[in-house]
C-alpha cells in the first residue's frame, strides 16, 4: 500500500477495467465496420469492467468516508466526478446540438440529465455516462444512510427492494439489479477494515462467473460477475497490506487516468472508425484500442489533472482512488 493510503492493487484494477471496456467497444466497432471475427464475442465481454468499477466504487466510498462530515463527503464527490466529466459531457452535447447527424443513434438525451447526472429516464449526451447516473444515485443513498447512522438497515432494505423488483419485472435506475454491486463493495470494505478475508476466496471468485456463463452470460444478470469481483477484491487488498503484491508504475498511471479513458474512449473510437471504415477488422480493432487509450491519457494530462489541481482535495483520512468516476476523497 502506498504511503498516501492509496491501495495500489485497486488502482491497477481500475486500469485493467478501463482497458477492458475500451477493448469491448473497439471490438464492437470492428465487427460493425468490417466483419465478425473469431474471438469477438469474448472481447466484447470487456463491458464487465463496469461491474468491477461498481464493486470498487462501493468499497472506496465506504473506506474514504470514515471520519468525514457530510460537507466534506459531498465536496469530494463533486470534485472527483463532475470536474473531469463536465467539459467532455457538455462538449459532446453542444456537438450534437450543432450537428445532430454526428450522433449515430436516436437516443433521447436531455440537458438536465447531461448536466446533473441524476438518475432520470432520459440519457446523457455522452453515452458512457449512463454508469455515472448509477454512481450519483449510490452517492445520494449512501450519504443519507451513512450520515444518519442507518447504513446497515438502509442497505438491507434497498437490497431486498432491488431483488423483489427484479423478479417482479419492475425497471428503473433506482432498483436496477446492477446497483447491488455497490453493496458488495461496501461489504468487502467492512470486512477488509476488520482484517477478514482468506486468500482461499480467490478460489471461490470464479464460481459466480461460472454460474453467470451457465445461465447464458446474460448482461442483465452480470451482477453475478460483480459478486465474483467482490470475492476477488478482499483477498487482494489483504495480500497487498501484507506486502505480497507489487504494482508497476505504468499500471498505476493508467489507473489514475482510467476515468479519463472511460469518458473519452468511445469518442476517439468513433472518430477512428470514420477515418478507416472498411479496413480489415484487425486494423480497426488495434486502431480503436490505441485511439481510445491515447485519447484518455491526453484528456487526463490536459483536462482532468489540471482541473483537479485547481481544486485541491482536503485530506482528512488517507484514501484510495477508484472508478470511471475516479473515486477519491
Amino acid at each position: 500500500m502506498a504511503r498516501s493510503g492509496q491501495i495500489n492493487s485497486l488502482q491497477a484494477g481500475r486500469a485493467l477495467a478501463a482497458l477492458a471496456v475500451v477493448v469491448s467497444h473497439a471490438s464492437l466497432a470492428a465487427v460493425e465496420s468490417s466483419q465478425p471475427f473469431l474471438g469477438a464475442s469474448i472481447l466484447e465481454l470487456g463491458y464487465l469492467g463496469v461491474d468491477f468499477f461498481f464493486v470498487l466504487s462501493g468499497f472506496i466510498i465506504y473506506h474514504s468516508s470514515q471520519g468525514k462530515t457530510i460537507g466534506e463527503y459531498s465536496t469530494a464527490r463533486v470534485r472527483r466526478v463532475y470536474l473531469p466529466y463536465l467539459p467532455i459531457g457538455i462538449g459532446i452535447a453542444l456537438l450534437y446540438v450543432a450537428f445532430p447527424q454526428v450522433s449515430a443513434n436516436d437516443r433521447e438525451w436531455s440537458w438536465l440529465t447531461t448536466l446533473t447526472l441524476l438518475p432520470l429516464k432520459a440519457d446523457t449526451a455522452l453515452f458512457v455516462a449512463w454508469t455515472l447516473k448509477h454512481e450519483i444515485l449510490f452517492y445520494l443513498v449512501f450519504a443519507v444512510l451513512f450520515f444518519a447512522n442507518r447504513l446497515v438497515l438502509g442497505l438491507a432494505v434497498w437490497t431486498v427492494a432491488i431483488v423483489i423488483s427484479y423478479f417482479a419485472g419492475i425497471g428503473g435506475i433506482p432498483l436496477a439489479l446492477i446497483n447491488l454491486e455497490f453493496v458488495f463493495g461496501i461489504i468487502v470494505a467492512v470486512l477488509a477494515a476488520k482484517g477478514r478475508g482468506s486468500p482461499a476466496l480467490l478460489l471461490l471468485a470464479p464460481v459466480p462467473l461460472i454460474a453467470w456463463l451457465l445461465l447464458g452470460a446474460d448482461r442483465s444478470i452480470s451482477v453475478l460477475v460483480g459478486a465474483g469481483f467482490a470475492l476477488l477484491l478482499l483477498p487482494i487488498v489483504n495480500l497487498e497490506r501484507a506486502g505480497r503484491i507489487h504494482v508497476p508504475g505504468w499500471l498505476l498511471f493508467l489507473g489514475a487516468a482510467s476515468y479519463s479513458i472511460y469518458l473519452s474512449h468511445s469518442i476517439a473510437i468513433s472518430l477512428v472508425i470514420r477515418v478507416i471504415d472498411g479496413q480489415h477488422w484487425a486494423v480497426i480493432l488495434f486502431a480503436g484500442c490505441f485511439a481510445g487509450v491515447a485519447a484518455g491519457i491526453a484528456y487526463y494530462l490536459i483536462v482532468e489533472r489540471p482541473l483537479l489541481n485547481l481544486w485541491p482535495r482536503r485530506r482528512v483520512t488517507p484514501a484510495p482512488t477508484v472508478l470511471p468516476s475516479g473515486e477519491a476523497a
